[in-house]
């Protein structure tokens, strides 16, 4: 079948760029010595109590190694940095890395010079870049979290200062973040933007259950992403792909708590959204409230195009599965819309494990632009609830596609693609879907 085809070209497309390709050939190696220059910040004036400014220690070291080849700006072990907000700018040479083997934190109180910049940690105009080690970056984040405040919230604050995301790339090519202990950011822990070539692995990020917009992982105008092997445990999206994202690889995550892996939300305030080639393989959700969400706004426009959730395992998930292109993030209704973010291509498949509702999978597409070419293959997720265990139910409106394999009671009836209408793989011919 159709399907069936672009699942084993989309896999082997990913396979060849995990294994090989410009990142690996690219990206400096974990080992200090016998790499280039090392520039300890120490040597540069920091104190490393964790309460002294050590920013200018910290740009002093940046630039002498920006200047030279595979060079090596050294946070050691044992010792607790304070930061205010930091620019670390580009270009540099080639092959620079930041090895964080101690504690970098966010400084607290008067002075702390948070309150007006949108990054605490931000990286900026760099190639080939490697942010390493086995330290902890804390953004210290519970003084914001109370202040937050969310179209949704009935109490709510409307004066309060927005909180600066943590670690923030932007406008870079072929970097990676590597097997650190983050936690605790004001708002999204790792976020980058318009990058190309982001190799995110071996990370372990955590905030607590209830606190609000500290996404793990935050994509937008992203490509050639491969997220791997990384533990995320916190109050919103484990990772958030945003419009402009396209190619990428998520493998062997564990989320949860939070809200799982979104694609979205796209379309808001009637915004054109593109987002296409994701593939989200081998994922654990624990407690989450949901695994795999797509979401859109009514009135946008744009496609999200070529997504595929595979092998995912859930334990006490409220919605295992979301598309939902009626997604409203407000505290009073939306309008009906006629126009939506079009949704095509989408394979789920082989999703095992438990629901914390009566519900597995939920799709509800746009009355006017209806999903296309959706699959549900190998799905079996039985109720939390019931004491007897019986499967979740499978609710589908308006969209089409076909089901394979499925045990689950369904109140849900894919309708059937027209003749001659197939999956594609969008990998043969890597350009964007239509209306993009």
């Amino acid at each position: 079948m159709g399907y069936m085809l672009v699942f084993c070209m989309l896999s082997t497309f990913f396979s060849m760029r995990a294994s090989g390709g410009a990142l690996s050939s690219s990206s400096s190696s974990n080992n200090v010595h016998g790499i280039g220059e090392v520039f300890n910040v120490m040597m540069e004036g920091a104190v490393g109590d964790g309460r002294t400014d050590d920013g200018e220690a910290f740009q002093r070291a940046w630039l002498h190694a920006c200047r030279i080849p595979s060079a090596v700006v050294l946070v050691p072990a044992g010792r607790k940095f304070s930061l205010r907000p930091i620019v670390f700018a580009g270009p540099c040479a080639s092959k620079l890395q930041l090895k964080v083997e101690g504690t970098i934190v966010a400084m607290e109180g008067p002075g702390s010079g948070t309150g007006d910049h949108k990054a605490w940690l931000e990286f900026k105009n760099l190639r080939d870049f490697a942010l390493v080690g086995n330290g902890v970056i804390n953004g210290k984040g519970r003084r914001w979290w109370s202040q937050v405040c969310r179209p949704t919230m009935k109490r709510c604050n409307p004066g309060s200062k927005e909180p600066p995301n943590g670690l923030v790339f932007q406008n870079c090519v072929n970097v990676r973040v590597s097997n650190l202990r983050i936690r605790d950011s004001p708002k999204f822990h790792l976020t980058f933007t318009n990058c190309d070539g982001v190799r995110a692995t071996g990370l372990l990020i955590t905030a607590p259950r209830n606190s609000p917009n500290t996404d793990g992982i935050h994509l937008k105008d992203c490509q050639n992403v491969f997220i791997l092997n990384c533990r995320i445990r916190t109050g919103d999206d484990c990772v958030s792909i945003q419009t402009g994202s396209s190619l990428v690889l998520i493998e062997d995550i564990e989320c949860g708590p939070g809200h799982g892996i979104s694609v979205g939300s796209l379309g808001k305030s009637r915004s054109k959204a593109c987002v296409w080639g994701i593939k989200v393989d081998r994922a654990t959700f624990d407690r989450t409230t949901n695994g795999f969400r797509i979401k859109s706004w009514q009135g946008g426009s744009g496609h999200a195009h070529g997504i595929m959730f595979l092998n995912a395992k859930m334990n006490k998930v409220e919605k295992p599965v979301v598309i939902d292109q009626y997604y409203c993030d407000s505290a009073t209704p939306c309008a009906n819309e006629t126009s939506a973010v079009a949704i095509s291509e989408i394979i789920i498949a082989n999703i095992t494990g438990r629901s914390s509702s009566m519900m597995a999978v939920d799709i509800k597409c746009s009355e006017h632009v209806p999903c296309r070419n959706v699959v549900l293959q190998n799905i079996t997720v039985t109720t939390e609830s019931n004491k007897d265990k019986s499967t979740a139910d499978i609710s589908c409106w308006n969209a089409y596609g076909f089901i394979t394999n499925i045990t689950s009671p369904m109140s849900c009836s894919l309708k059937p693609e027209p003749a001659g209408t197939g999956l594609f793989d969008p990998y043969r011919n890597p350009t964007r879907p239509l209306g993009c």
